[in-house]
């Protein structure tokens, strides 16, 4: 029976919280100072929302529909008066004209954009006519012009509800500031977010000044009343929140960009199915990933696509099934008591009613509108899930073949879906019997081992086993391959297997790799190899009665730079070696709640370090091992974490090399393609080579007159294929591995004698 996903997993409403915001949530409850009245956030986040969108003024309130009201009440709308609308947007929209007791007027909307039609809004037009809220839905920009136009020409105000387009853009112009104000929601699921809240922009100076009147009682100062207003004031977390939010707001929108217009080439050309498309005058930032639906192809409407859809796990959502004068609160005209004001207001010469609102594209579009998640989060291989199960549907409801195999495949290797992926897996030759490869696990390194091995010459990407369906229906449709597993145990049974990569986390590597050895497979295993070294005590025997090869993936020892430097010292070109010195910062680990526990990961120490513990031993050399271990330690990156975030380890080898290796999850930013910033200075006698992977290596010879001898030309062949190239050539050819298995053991015992010292304060004697 298949199994049930979450919505959640793929509409995730949590994934926007990182550790930024939760930081900046900390500094607010620290300081104790939570409103706007005793904290600074609010005005620091109006300020930096104005900038970003080259506004002069941002009024921060408590909510999108907060913000529209505000902007409503300051432009003096009012009763008697009505406000031009869409009727295919959410209804915050049309309640904030409701609740300044003027009437909201609908206009139809494109059929292309869902956008306000400026066409329709002649037809609108009455002398009651106040102002209009176009909308710029889903992220995508409504034609202002024309709006912008009519309204000059009849002496309305323009206020847009952007509560869906954070860094839209028109014609070169961020949208909210082509009208008198802008308007924009941080309910969680927006582009940015707040949790709650919201935000006014505005280039008029009165008009800023009343909506910070309105948001606050109408209080200018304490109990002194100046108008009607009301409590819209944003809070200082809310702001903190923000503030980091729109720190990423380009980049959250360049992923959704980036998989709307994944799904856009995944999806393409398929009769009675519209897809959205930018605008040749503007910036779409995917708010919603919207497609339209022609029921007299497809044989039903959206509403009945998307339950039919839905019904092994979540993959659609239906959005805004009707136009708004549909609903209860206009057709029975639900205003304030029994006497229905606004609706009934004497204010007007005529009772309004919703029964013909003349909004016929509405009507036809509304339910046959369907949303596909393309949250910035969502890896390719989510939303490829996503587009298979859509694209057999298809096949079934049309009778006909969409290739569904070769468009996502062909798609993928055209845009490059995994680091590399394009290079990596397009035409490259294998060997005659290349080794047959699975993955068990199928996290970020499990997903970079499975590309890896498709595009080896020397290895075939054989089958994939991880507990995830989601990621493993996606992953088969990814990597073209059927062998697929949720019990790993299952996987080790198939007899054409030869070999395993292990992915999973650290405290399971002794399970799987027993189990893979006594399943006679070859392994390729994760660093660090165990949590203790002790615990390949029971592994040894297993693999020597299986005959079975274990490698370590050290992938720092496969980077060109490392390789050419170990060939250096080996030459003797920088004479004996007197110290050492790395660091290595990484953004810190992933979400899962096993890499924040020490007892399961072995932390910062075992987990990241361990990787220029590997390359000191690495060019130290075997007969000069790490003798004395001390480490230092502190907590203030990520407090929330009951461990260490930095450490500093000193080592001091049998010859008397010192070392020290700084290791740290406080690199905001990933600046190669290792994952983390890393360096390494390592000093001789003779000479010095100067470390950085992004960028050539250097080496200053003191005994050669200032003339640098030159490292061989660097294979620029990724070094995650190369290798499970190694690890494959040694099984086929019956080798010698290239990493041996006390090179991982000797590694893991420094990081164990490091992490010793850390919880002892202690110099730590390796015998």
């Amino acid at each position: 029976m298949t199994r049930k996903i979450k919505p959640q997993d793929l509409f995730p409403m949590d994934r926007k919280v990182e550790r930024e915001e939760i930081l900046a949530v900390k500094r607010v409850m620290r300081n104790k100072r939570l409103t706007f009245m005793s904290g600074a956030e609010i005005e620091e986040f109006e300020r930096v929302f104005a900038s970003y969108m080259n506004s002069r003024y941002a009024i921060a309130v408590s909510s999108g529909t907060a913000a529209l009201h505000v902007a409503l009440a300051a432009a003096g709308v009012g009763a008697g008066d009505e406000v031009l609308i869409p009727p295919y947007t959410f209804v915050a929209t049309a309640t904030a004209v409701l609740h300044q007791n003027a009437i909201p007027v609908f206009v139809d909307i494109d059929p292309i954009s869902f956008c306000m039609d400026p066409t329709d809004l002649a037809h609108k037009l009455t002398d009651r006519t106040k102002a209009i809220i176009p909308v710029h839905l889903f992220g995508y920009p409504a034609d202002m012009d024309p709006i912008i136009e009519v309204a000059q020409r009849h002496n309305l105000i323009v206020i847009e509800d952007a509560c869906q387009a954070h860094g839209s853009e028109y014609k070169g112009k961020k949208v909210g500031t082509l009208g008198k104000a802008g308007c924009f929601s941080f309910f969680e699921s927006k582009n940015m977010m707040t949790g709650e809240g919201g935000i006014i922009i505005t280039d008029d100076e009165e008009f800023a000044a009343q909506c910070r009147l309105i948001r606050h009682h109408g209080e200018p100062s304490w109990y002194t009343y100046e108008r009607l207003g009301f409590n819209y004031r944003m809070t200082t977390i809310q702001a903190a929140i923000g503030i980091e939010q729109l720190k990423k707001l380009d980049k959250m929108n360049e992923g959704r960009i980036k998989n709307s217009l994944y799904l856009n080439s995944l999806l393409k050309d398929i009769p009675g199915v519209v897809l959205p498309q930018s605008p040749d005058f503007g910036k779409h930032v995917f708010h919603a990933y919207a497609i339209k639906i022609d029921p007299s192809v497809i044989g039903m409407t959206g509403k009945e696509l998307a339950k039919r859809l839905n019904r092994d796990f979540q993959i659609t959502q239906l959005i805004y099934p009707a136009g708004l004068y549909t609903s209860t609160l206009f057709r029975e005209r639900k205003g304030y008591g029994e006497r229905k004001c606004p609706f009934t207001c004497p204010f007007f010469e005529n009772e309004i009613y919703y029964t013909d609102p003349q909004c016929p594209k509405t009507d036809e579009i509304a339910e046959n509108i369907i949303g596909f998640p393309n949250w910035h989060q969502l890896s390719y291989i989510e939303i490829s899930l996503v587009a298979a199960k859509f694209l057999q549907e298809m096949e079934t409801i049309l009778s006909s073949d969409l290739g569904i195999e070769s468009r996502i495949i062909g798609t993928m290797l055209s845009t490059g879906t995994t680091p590399k992926i394009h290079e990596l897996v397009n035409d490259i030759p294998k060997v005659t019997n290349p080794l047959k490869v699975g993955v068990l696990g199928l996290g970020g390194i499990g997903q970079v081992h499975a590309a890896a091995y498709s595009g080896s010459s020397w290895t075939e990407l054989h089958s994939i086993a991880t507990r995830n369906p989601l990621a493993l229906q996606g992953a088969a449709l990814f990597f073209g391959i059927t062998n697929i597993y949720e019990d790993y145990q299952k996987a080790l049974e198939d007899p054409e297997l030869h070999a395993v990569s292990i992915c999973v986390p650290t405290f399971v590597h002794k399970d799987y790799i027993i189990a893979a050895a006594n399943a006679g497979k070859h392994i390729l295993c994760e660093k660090p190899l165990l949590l203790h070294p002790d615990d390949f005590t029971e592994i040894s025997g297993v693999l020597q009665e299986k005959n079975v090869k274990l490698m370590v993936a050290m992938i720092c020892r496969f980077i060109p730079h490392y390789s050419a430097a170990k060939k250096v010292i080996d030459k003797g070109e920088i004479g004996p070696l007197v110290s050492i010195h790395a660091h290595r910062r990484s953004r810190g680990p992933p979400s899962s709640n096993w890499f924040w526990d020490e007892s399961k990961s072995g932390g910062i120490v075992v987990d990241l370090a361990i990787h220029d513990i590997d390359l000191v031993q690495w060019f130290l050399g075997s007969d000069d091992p790490i003798k004395s271990v001390y480490a230092i330690g502190s907590n203030r990156v990520y407090p929330e974490i009951e461990t260490w975030d930095t450490v500093v380890i000193n080592l001091r080898s049998k010859s008397g090399v010192l070392v020290t290796i700084e290791a740290s999850w406080s690199e905001p930013d990933l600046t190669d393609q290792v994952g983390s910033n890393t360096g390494m200075m390592i000093y001789g006698e003779d000479g010095t080579i100067r470390i950085d992977p992004s960028r050539q290596p250097s080496i200053k010879n003191t005994e050669l007159d200032g003339i640098e001898p030159t490292f061989e030309e660097i294979d620029q062949f990724p070094f995650f294929v190369e290798q499970v190239s190694a690890f494959a050539k040694a099984i086929l050819n019956d080798t010698l591995i290239p990493i041996p298995i006390e090179d991982g053991l000797s590694a893991l015992r420094v990081a164990c004698a490091a992490l010793k010292s850390l919880q002892s304060g202690k110099i730590i004697h390796l015998s």
